[in-house]
C-alpha cells in the first residue's frame, strides 16, 4: 500500500507521493523486494539491537544496512501496529560476496558481532560483522542448508547449529582448536540424526542445557547438551556411549573431551508437519499464563507411574522418611546413563500444517528410574483462531513483546498471537493479490474519525480490514466464503458488512470493538468480526452487493428487532437481483463480545444443534424477500440512493436499470452506452447518477426523464469506477488504463490525471464526510493507494510564493528609485 498527496480541483501539480510512501506489500520469503539495480532478496536477519539488518540476494551479495532514521515513528502500544515508517532510505554499510550460491539462512549471535550464513552450496560460514571477514567455513552437509542458529550462551558455549535437507542437524564448535579447522579454528562436534525429513526448527532452553529440534517428519526431538569439561579422562568412553543413540560424534572431536556432547532424551510425535519452533523462557511462560501444568503426557491420560507418584504425593505425610528414598537417590546418582538429571522443565511453541499453534511443557518424569521426559500440551488454538491453510513459520515477539508470538501463514500473513489464549491480536498482511473491491468503514461513533479503516477484497476468500493510519490489517473476515470474494458493502453506521463471492453466497458480518486492557493503548480497542447470517439462493457468482443508506434501520437491527428497513441487495452472473431483509439470529446478542461467545459456545451449540471446531454454525437463509430477473447479461454493480428509494443496477447488456427498493419493481432504464456498464453511483445532492462503461465514456443521467445529461471522454480503456466528489460538483473516475481522472461537471473538462497504478484500477472509494478529501484505489497490480486532497495546502504555498515575489519586486523598485545600483545588482 502507499499513501499519496494530490490535487483534486486543478490540473496543476497533480498527485505526488509522500517522502514515506510505502511500496506494494511483499510476501515473506519471496524474492521480489527490489533495491539497488532490482536486486532480489532471498533472506535477511535483524541485529539484536535493532539498528542494523543483513540481507542476502540472488546475485550472491551479502549487504549490511543501517535503517536508523530521525523520521522513524514508534508506538507505546504493546502490540506493534506496523513497521516504523522512516522519512529516509536505509544506508548500505558494506557488502561482499558470501557464498558461491545464494544464501538461504542467516542469523546474528546474541552479541551482534558474528553472523552465520548457510547456502545452497552446502556450506556454513561465520562472519565477523565489524571486521567484515569470514572466521569459520564449515563443510559437511550433503544437502542445502536451510537453518542456522547460535547457542544463546555464546560466552560459555561457542556453538552453532545448522540444519539441512539431508535430515541432519550438525553441531559446530567455534572454539579455536590447534591443528583443526580453518579461518580461526572450529570443528564439527556432532551430527544429530533423529529426523526422517527436513528440520525446520532448532531452539535451546534458557539454561542452555536442552536442545529442541522439529521437522516435517512430524517429530520433535529433545536433546541434552552435556558439558564434559569437568569430567576426567576416564569418563571419555562413557560420554561417547551416551552420545551414541542417533547422535554420531564427529571423528574430529573424539580426541577433545573438553567439548560438549549432545544426547537424545525424548522423541515426541506431534502428528503434523512442523514449520516453526520457538523455545520460551521461564519468565515468558509465566507471563503468558502457562506456569502451571495442564493436561497430561502428549495430551492423553496419566501413566501408571504418574498416577502412583501423584497418589503418594497427596497421601504420604511430608515428614515421612525411610531408606528407600536415599537408596533411590544413590542409585540415580550412580547411574551413568541417566541424562535427564541435568534437564530442567521448560516450554516451547510449535506451528505447522494443521493451522494450530500449540504450547508444550516438558519436565523430567516423576519416577527417578524412568527415562525420558513428560511432555504435555498446555495451550492450543481453538475455534475461529485456527488457520485452516496452515502456518509457514513461528517467531517470538521479542523483548518488548515477550508475551506474544508471531505466526507466519502460508498465504503470507503475519498474525500476532496473545501468548495466553493464542488468539489473534493483529494481522499484518504480507501480500495483497488483485484488489477487487474497496469500501470505507465509517467510524460509527459520535466525534469519531472518519476514513480511518477500509474493507478490502483482494482475490481471496478473505476480506481484510486495514487501518489507514499505519497501513496494517486490523481484522480478517474469514471462515465463511469458500471461493474468491467479489463484492463488499458497508452499512452507514460502520457495524455491518455484506460480502458476496464466487461460492454463490452472501454473508452478513457484525463488527465490534473490544477494549483490551493492558494490551493496547489505541483508541477504540481491537476490532473483531463475526458472521451472523448467510444468504443462499444465487445460482452463479455474486458480483455485486449493496446496503441501504439510512442509519435508522441499522439501529433497529442492532437492537435485535425484526422487520426493519435494513436491507441488502445482491446480483451476479445469474442475472437475477435479490432483496434480503437483514435479521440477526434470535439467540445472538449484539452487545455480547467475542470472548463471551466463546465461553458460552457449548451452550449455544446445544441450542442451535450444530458446531464446527467448537464454534456455532452460522444461520442460513435461502429465501429472498424479493427476486427478479433483472438483465440479459451479467450484473456488474449495484448502488442504493441516499434516501433508500431507488436501486440502480449496471450490466454487461449495456444498460442501467432503476428499481423500487420496496418490491424490486422496474422504475426506468438508462440506455446509451455502446458496451457493458461497469459502475454506477448516485449523486448525494441532485437527482442524477453517474456510470462508467467499456466504451471508455463516463455518462451522467437524469432520474426525472432518464436522459443523458453529460458524456465525458478521456480514458484510453474501460471505465471501471466512477463516483461523485464535492457534493456532486465533480466526478472522479478510474479505468483499465491505470489512470484516475478528475472531472468538473459544469465545464465537462478533465481537471487532473493521476497515475498511481501499473495495471487496471478495479476499486475506487471516497472517504465518508470531509468533502471527499481522501480517496482509496486498488488495482490489478496488487497495490492499494491512499490519496489525499492537498488543494488548500497548495493554494497556501502558491499564495506565499506570490507574496514573496511581490516583496522582492517592491524591494527592487525601491533600490532603483534610490539609485542603489549595488543592491540592484545583487
Amino acid at each position: 500500500m502507499s499513501r499519496k498527496h494530490g490535487r483534486l480541483s486543478s490540473p496543476i501539480n497533480p498527485f505526488t507521493p509522500l517522502p514515506h510512501s510505502l511500496p506494494r506489500s511483499v510476501p515473506p520469503y519471496s524474492p521480489s523486494t527490489q533495491i539497488q539495480g532490482k536486486e532480489e532478496l532471498v533472506t535477511f536477519a535483524v541485529h539484536p539491537i535493532g539498528h542494523e539488518i543483513a540481507t542476502a540476494s540472488r546475485n550472491l551479495m551479502l549487504r549490511y544496512w543501517d535503517w536508523r532514521a530521525t523520521g522513524s515513528t514508534s508506538s507505546s502500544s504493546n502490540i506493534p501496529s506496523s513497521l516504523p515508517v522512516s522519512s529516509s532510505h536505509p544506508r548500505c554499510l558494506r557488502s561482499y560476496k558470501a557464498h558461491d550460491t545464494p544464501v538461504l539462512a542467516m542469523e546474528y549471535d546474541r552479541t551482534g558481532t558474528l553472523l552465520a550464513t548457510g547456502g545452497s552450496d552446502r556450506a556454513v560460514k561465520v562472519w565477523d560483522v565489524p571486521g567484515g571477514f569470514c572466521t569459520h567455513n564449515f563443510k559437511g552437509h550433503t544437502g542445502i542448508v536451510n537453518l542456522v542458529s547460535f547457542h544463546p550462551d555464546s560466552a560459555r558455549r561457542e556453538m552453532l547449529f545448522s540444519a539441512s535437507d539431508d535430515c541432519t542437524v550438525r553441531v559446530w564448535s567455534l572454539r579455536a582448536v590447534a591443528g583443526r579447522g580453518g579461518g580461526g579454528g572450529g570443528v564439527c562436534l556432532q551430527v544429530l540424526e533423529n529426523h526422517m525429513s527436513a528440520v525446520t526448527g532448532v531452539g535451546v532452553s534458557e539454561d542452555g542445557c536442552t536442545l529442541i529440534t522439529a521437522g516435517r517428519d512430524q517429530i520433535v526431538s529433545v536433546w541434552n547438551i552435556g558439558d564434559t569439561s569437568a569430567s576426567s579422562s576416564s569418563n571419555s568412553s562413557s560420554s561417547a556411549v551416551r552420545a551414541g543413540k542417533r547422535g554420531k560424534s564427529s571423528p574430529s572431536s573424539a580426541s577433545f573431551p573438553a567439548l560438549e556432547t549432545i544426547t537424545l532424551i525424548e522423541s515426541l510425535p506431534v502428528y503434523e508437519e512442523v514449520e516453526g519452533l520457538v523455545v520460551l523462557t521461564k519468565d515468558e511462560a509465566h507471563a503468558m499464563g502457562h506456569g502451571m501444568w495442564l493436561g497430561s503426557e502428549y495430551g492423553g491420560r496419566l501413566t501408571d507411574v504418574e498416577e502412583d507418584a501423584l497418589h503418594q504425593n497427596r497421601h504420604a505425610p511430608s515428614t515421612r522418611s525411610d531408606g528407600n528414598s536415599s537408596k533411590r537417590k544413590r542409585l540415580l546418582n550412580s547411574n551413568p546413563t541417566n541424562t535427564v538429571a541435568s534437564t530442567r522443565e521448560g516450554a516451547f511453541a510449535l506451528a505447522g500444517g494443521s493451522g494450530k499453534v500449540r504450547i508444550y511443557h516438558y519436565k523430567p518424569k516423576a519416577d527417578p528410574f524412568a527415562r525420558g521426559l513428560s511432555i504435555r500440551v498446555v495451550a492450543e488454538q481453538r475455534g475461529a483462531d485456527i488457520y485452516p491453510r496452515g502456518y509457514a513459520g513461528l517467531i517470538h515477539g521479542g523483548k518488548t513483546h515477550s508475551t506474544y508470538l508471531l505466526a507466519v501463514t502460508t498465504d503470507h500473513n503475519l498474525q500476532w498471537l496473545r501468548g495466553g489464549s493464542l488468539s489473534r491480536a493483529r494481522v499484518l498482511v504480507g501480500f495483497n493479490d488483485q484488489v477487487i473491491a474497496v469500501k470505507y468503514l465509517p467510524s460509527g461513533k459520535e466525534g469519531g474519525k472518519e476514513g480511518g479503516r477500509v474493507v478490502v477484497a483482494s482475490n481471496s476468500p478473505q476480506v481484510r480490514i486495514f487501518r489507514l493510519g499505519d497501513l496494517s490489517c486490523e481484522c480478517l473476515l474469514e471462515g465463511q466464503h469458500t471461493e474468491t470474494v467479489l463484492s463488499v458493502d458497508v452499512s452507514p453506521d460502520g457495524r455491518w458488512v455484506v460480502t458476496g463471492g464466487k461460492d454463490r453466497t452472501v454473508c452478513l458480518w457484525l463488527l465490534e470493538e473490544e477494549e483490551q486492557e493492558g494490551e493496547t493503548g489505541e483508541e477504540g480497542g481491537v476490532l473483531t468480526a463475526t458472521c451472523v447470517r448467510r444468504y443462499e439462493g444465487h445460482t452463479d457468482a455474486v458480483s455485486a452487493v449493496a446496503m441501504t443508506r439510512r442509519k435508522a434501520g441499522y439501529l433497529h437491527l442492532a437492537a435485535g428487532g425484526m422487520g426493519g428497513t435494513a436491507l441488502a441487495f445482491s446480483a451476479g452472473a445469474d442475472r437475477t437481483l435479490k432483496r434480503w431483509i437483514l435479521i440477526p439470529p434470535a439467540s445472538e446478542k449484539i452487545s455480547v463480545s467475542r470472548k463471551s461467545r466463546r465461553e458460552d459456545a457449548g451452550k449455544e451449540v446445544g441450542e442451535k444443534g450444530g458446531e464446527e471446531d467448537g464454534v456455532p454454525t452460522t444461520t442460513t437463509t435461502t429465501e429472498a424477500s424479493a427476486s427478479v430477473l433483472g438483465h440479459d447479461k451479467d450484473i456488474n454493480a449495484l448502488s442504493v440512493a441516499p434516501n433508500d428509494a431507488l436501486l440502480a443496477s449496471a450490466s454487461q447488456d449495456k444498460t442501467v436499470k432503476l428499481w423500487d427498493t420496496k418490491d424490486l419493481s422496474l422504475v426506468g432504464v438508462l440506455k446509451g452506452h455502446k458496451r457493458g456498464v461497469w459502475c454506477v453511483d448516485f449523486s448525494p445532492i441532485d437527482r442524477c447518477v453517474v456510470t462508467g462503461s467499456g466504451d471508455r465514456t463516463i455518462r451522467l443521467w437524469s432520474l426525472t426523464d432518464f436522459s443523458c445529461l453529460r458524456s465525458l471522454e478521456g480514458h484510453g480503456a474501460s471505465v471501471l469506477g466512477a463516483t461523485f466528489l464535492r457534493n456532486g460538483l465533480q466526478v472522479l473516475s478510474a479505468g483499465a488504463d491505470g489512470l484516475m481522472k478528475l472531472w468538473t461537471i459544469r465545464t465537462q473538462e478533465c481537471e487532473a490525471t493521476m497515475d498511481g497504478h501499473e495495471d487496471r484500477v478495479w476499486a475506487l472509494a471516497v472517504a465518508p464526510g470531509g468533502g471527499g478529501r481522501q480517496v482509496v484505489t486498488g488495482g490489478g497490480d496488487s497495490v492499494l493507494n491512499v490519496w489525499e486532497d492537498v488543494t488548500k495546502e497548495e493554494e497556501e504555498v502558491a499564495l506565499a510564493r506570490a507574496e514573496a515575489m511581490v516583496e522582492k519586486e517592491q524591494a527592487l523598485q525601491n533600490s532603483v528609485y534610490r539609485k542603489d545600483h549595488f543592491q540592484v545588482y545583487f
